[in-house]
This record gives C-alpha cells, structure tokens and sequence, in this order.
C-alpha cells in the first residue's frame, strides 16, 4: 500500500553516522560481534571472561566458540491484523546493487564553517582595535591601562524557521476520500540553504564580510571532501513484524550500507487503510516525523533489525556502479499487501538540491573506499 505525501518547499539534509547499538536502539537492533577484539580463551567453559560478556554469553561448540543469547528478537503482531490472515517466517535473500548518489565537491557546511570563522575573526580584529584605540587615548590621559571590554554587537542573524504543509493522499480514492493537511515545520539544513553560495571549491563570500575599516582576513575553505548526496524519496513500515536484514557478501573487502529512519509522528492523520496494532513500545500508526530523520552508515560485519512498525527507507548499498551486496531478510508475513508493507512516497517541490537528503563523507570510487568504510 503506497501513500503519496506532498512534503511542498520543506528541505533538509542530515549527516549519516557510524552505526552503533546505543544510536540505533529506539528504532530496533544492531546484531554484531559485541566483543570483535576479544581472543577466544582456551578452553572456553573454564575461562572468567564468560561473566563479564553480554547477552548472557555461554560456551558452545564443545568448548570453542562463544553463544551470544537472543542479539535481536523477532516479532509477530499479526494476530492484531484486520484480515486475521496467519503469518509465517519468511526467509528471503535480497541481492543489492550500490545505489546512485549525488556527488558534492564541496559540502555547504564547509562553506558556512569558513564563513564562520572569517566573520569571528573580524570581530576579534575590531575588538583588539578598539581596545588599541581605547588603551591608547587612556593612557594619554591617565597613565592607566583599563580592561578591555569585548565587542558583543557583531552577532550573527538567527536563520527563520517557516512553515510549511504537506497534504496526503493516496493511489486509491475509497480509502481516503479527503485531502488531508498537518503540520510540519520547515527545517532547512546547511546544503540546501547554503546551495546559491558553494560552488566547486569556491565560496561567495558576503560583501559584509569586507569593509574599508579593516583588511578582511583570507578565508581557506577546507581541502573538499568527497561527500555525496542521496535523496530520500521513499520510507517503508512493516507494522506487524520485525525485518532483519543480514550482510552475506560483496566484492570489496568491506562492504558498507546506509540506514535510513525516521520516529512516528505522535499528532497526524490516522489513516484506516494503513492498520496499525497497539501494545508496548509500538511506535503508534501516524506518518514518519520528517524533521527527526536519522542516517546511519553500516559496515559488512554489522546486521540489523528494525522494530515492528519502525518507518526506514528501502536497502541502500554504498560503493562503486558494480558493487554488490547479498543479504539474508528474515521477518513475517502473511500476504496481505497493507498488512505486511505500508509505503510513503515522498513529493518535494524544493530546487535541485533541495528536498529531503542525506549526506555522506568518503571516497565511494577510488581505491581508499575500503580504509573509509572500516573506520566507521
């Protein structure tokens, strides 16, 4: 079941992050290797380290290897689910290419940090100037030296935040008949509100920035770092079941995938052909909260698993055009298309650029992609 969500002028770009358990624990589970340092004691049964490993860690193997105990633990709603149609475990094998992205050469936040700093820089210049000035008039007139009292005029301008309202509405007219609107506020990020001043390895630097009272300091922008863009378009729930998505292989020595979710909106339309079940620590039935978008990066070794209900973007492999990724998907199903998939699609009005994006740091193409990857 697909929804079509105007989201009209609303930009935002959120930076992808290393995936860790502790940052991906409110939308479901990071399954890997909790100790991936850790040598194997001989013989294992008789070792200490047991007590102090998580997951109530016990000896297997007749000796050899280590159990980690219920990493992730699926999850069955179906029998909340208006067909009353059974689930079974499926077990599927989804074979990824890489994704295209957005290259940036240089990151608008690049662009604004060296902004930034010219704009501190003149204020601190003024400021030991006046002071100059100031200690200079006082001692011809007293033979004292004052404090210097800093300049706090020169703040920067808080950016507005405006509003804007998407409107809903879905490929089939009987199951919502009404145009829906709700609130969500605009929140432009760095690359879309700084697009008109970056450009490939330059930066337009505001007029205010230079004044005949001073010579303005050179500005460096950082070396460009090799960021690419990926436009989100689509995010996918899957409320009656847990979904486990578990890396098998690729050709790079490191494979590296994005993982793309968003929390639910608590106030927003409810919507009877998108059912929902109820119980504890269900996210509840509203559309994706588009302001609180969160990315994480995630490297070969590393499974997850997101919760029933837990709004995510489909598999986005990260690499060169060729690149590959095999993974195991383990969740529940019944058949029953809105049961066991809900869709939101995504329609921005926003310029090139804009709309909703996440951004990514490394080298996707060149021979250090694999350095890249297994820093994260």
């Amino acid at each position: 079941m697909s929804l079509q969500v105007s989201i009209g002028h609303f930009s935002l770009t959120v930076p992808a992050q290393p995936l860790t358990a502790s940052s991906f624990a409110p939308f479901g589970d990071v399954i890997e290797n909790p100790r991936r340092n850790l040598q194997l004691p001989v013989p294992v049964p008789n070792s200490p380290i047991l007590s102090s490993l998580p997951f109530d860690a016990v000896p297997v193997n007749q000796g050899t290897a280590i159990k980690y105990q219920n990493v992730s633990r699926p999850r069955d709603l179906y029998s909340q689910a208006p067909s009353r149609v059974p689930a079974d475990l499926a077990i599927d094998l989804f074979v990824c290419r890489s994704r295209p992205l957005h290259p940036v050469s240089a990151s608008a936040s690049s662009v604004r940090d060296a902004i930034r700093d010219a704009e501190e820089e003149k204020k601190r210049r003024r400021s030991r100037e006046r002071g100059e000035v100031m200690d200079a008039h006082t001692q011809t007139q007293t033979g004292e030296r004052p404090t210097r009292v800093h300049d706090h005029q020169d703040q920067q301008p808080q950016h507005a935040r405006s509003k804007d309202l998407p409107t809903f509405s879905t490929h089939d007219p009987d199951d919502i008949t009404l145009a829906e609107e709700f609130d969500v506020s605009t929140s432009t990020s760095s690359s879309s509100s700084s697009s008109s001043s970056s450009a490939v390895g330059k930066a337009n630097i505001p007029k205010h920035l230079v004044s005949s009272e001073y010579r303005a300091p050179s500005v460096y922008l950082p070396q460009p770092r090799k960021t690419h863009l990926f436009p989100v378009t689509i995010l996918e729930r899957h409320p009656y079941t847990t979904q486990t998505f578990i890396p098998l292989s690729s050709p790079r020595r490191k494979a590296a995938y994005l993982i793309i979710v968003a929390p639910t909106l608590h106030h927003s339309p409810i919507y009877a052909a998108m059912p929902t079940p109820t119980g504890r620590d269900l996210p509840g039935p509203g559309l994706p909260d588009l302001e609180k978008l969160q990315a994480f990066v995630a490297s070969g070794d590393q499974a997850v698993t997101y919760g029933a209900g837990t709004w995510h973007a489909p598999m986005v492999v990260l690499g060169r055009p060729e690149d590959k990724v095999d993974f195991v998907v383990v969740q529940f199903a019944n058949g029953v298309g809105r049961e066991d998939c809900q869709e939101v699609v995504l329609q921005s009005e926003a310029p090139i650029g804009g709309g909703l994006n996440v951004e990514i740091e490394g080298d996707l193409e060149g021979e250090d992609d694999r350095r890249v990857w297994s820093k994260l």
